[in-house]
């Protein structure tokens, strides 16, 4: 490989290194990209280089198989040519790169994206009358275990500029093993969502794996349960299917949950379907629809009420709310005897704090909190500030 001179590349290198970044990795369950232009008898769009050809259709592939296509793109040139980068739309396909020299594999240091060494760029480099073997691997188990249709493409920047770009296009098709039934009995996404549950409460949902085109199957193994996911079998909603009552045990820790099972099946080349379970686990205590009582700008010498209500997720404990304090100030003076807190039961692990205002004061503003303890450890002291301004614009400052 040679080194080039950061000289020779000063005019490609920020256009390089835009066109450097290879996009790729598709998260499961991503929404589908937009179709890019392709059409099947593009020409290339360099003399220099010939491709064996610019479009290529997988068709139909079940989900869990990998299909492959090599394309080739030859130096016709009598100069050298450099790969400055390829941009692809983010896909399930991988691309693997080779040098081929009189028909036969080179070793050949592939830099893509190109990387700075000693002040210059090394880039993959192809020799008069070499090949760039380009293997496009489409991988369907990248993608969630659903129909699905993507259109996509590759395309590889070369220099000199003279070198031009080629691009490659592609498609596929995955086609579902399985139906999947994360509902009560119509399809939902292809994840067991646990939804919003305490740290402290158990999560649950629902799965179910039904036959397609017929094909009744059986589960030889569930894989990646863990010690926190536990199934119950249950009678299927579609004939020949496969039901559970999916639970989560909780761990104490608020944050996201998001964990892959596999079920392993008796179909065709016994395929295995991935199946996702995610939930977030949330703090005990939230207070909605904040953790303030202010009361805004008013009319101070009227009667005002706020509120906000303490969800409490624990069922094992009675965390018996309570005030222990109540502090409201203005002009640097106790205003607290115009105040009154209530804490109420709502329903089952609801209480409302309400914050009522008598009226009846000649202030311009005021500020204060009101404090709650609980039996709960966690929450032994809970603090509701809040602030007030009189809406009269002709009072003086104080």
């Amino acid at each position: 490989m040679r080194s080039i001179p950061a000289t020779s590349i000063f005019a490609a290198t920020a256009f390089g290194c835009l066109l450097a970044l290879q996009l790729t990795g598709c998260a499961p369950d991503e929404p589908e990209p937009a179709a890019p232009e392709t059409n099947a008898g593009a020409e290339q769009s360099s003399s220099w280089l010939q491709v064996s050809e610019t479009h290529y259709d997988f068709g139909e592939i079940p989900h869990g198989l990998v299909r492959e296509k090599v394309f080739t793109i030859k130096n016709t040139g009598t100069g050298h040519v450099r790969l400055n980068g390829i941009r692809s739309q983010c896909t399930c396909a991988v691309l693997e790169k080779r040098v081929l020299r009189d028909g036969k594999p080179i070793e050949a240091e592939i830099h893509d994206p190109p990387i700075l060494d000693k002040g210059s760029f090394k880039m993959l480099e192809l020799d008069a009358g070499d090949v760039l073997e380009l293997t496009v691997r489409v991988d369907t188990t990248l993608r969630s275990p659903l129909d699905h249709h993507e259109p996509s493409y590759s395309e590889l920047v070369f220099e000199p500029v003279e070198a031009g770009t080629i691009r490659i296009t592609y498609e596929f098709t995955i086609r579902a093993r399985l139906e999947i039934l994360t509902e009560i009995d119509r399809k939902g996404s292809p994840a067991v969502n646990f939804g919003t549950f305490g740290k402290h409460q158990k999560g649950f949902g629902v799965l179910e794996l039904a036959p397609r085109d017929g094909k009744t199957f059986s589960i030889r193994e569930i894989e990646g349960l863990g010690d926190r996911i536990k199934l119950e079998k249950k009678p299927p909603v579609r004939e020949g299917g496969h039901r559970w009552l999916v639970e989560l045990e909780p761990n104490g820790e608020a944050g996201y949950f998001m964990q892959y099972v596999t079920f392993h099946t008796d179909l065709d080349e016994g395929y295995a379907c991935p199946i996702r379970f995610e939930g977030v686990a949330v703090p005990n205590l939230q207070i909605m629809p904040n953790a303030r009582l202010d009361f805004g700008r008013f009319d101070v010498s009227k009667e005002r009420r706020r509120t906000a209500d303490l969800i409490y997720r624990r069922s094992d404990l009675d965390p018996k709310f309570r005030m222990t304090k109540l502090f409201v100030e203005a002009d640097g003076n106790s205003i607290a005897d115009h105040f009154e807190v209530s804490i109420d039961p709502l329903e089952r692990g609801t209480w409302r704090v309400a914050l009522s205002y008598r009226g009846g004061l000649d202030v311009r503003r005021f500020e204060g909190q009101v404090e709650l303890t609980s039996d709960d450890p966690e929450y032994e002291r809970i603090v509701l500030p809040f602030t007030g301004y009189d809406s009269g614009a002709s009072k003086p400052i104080r």
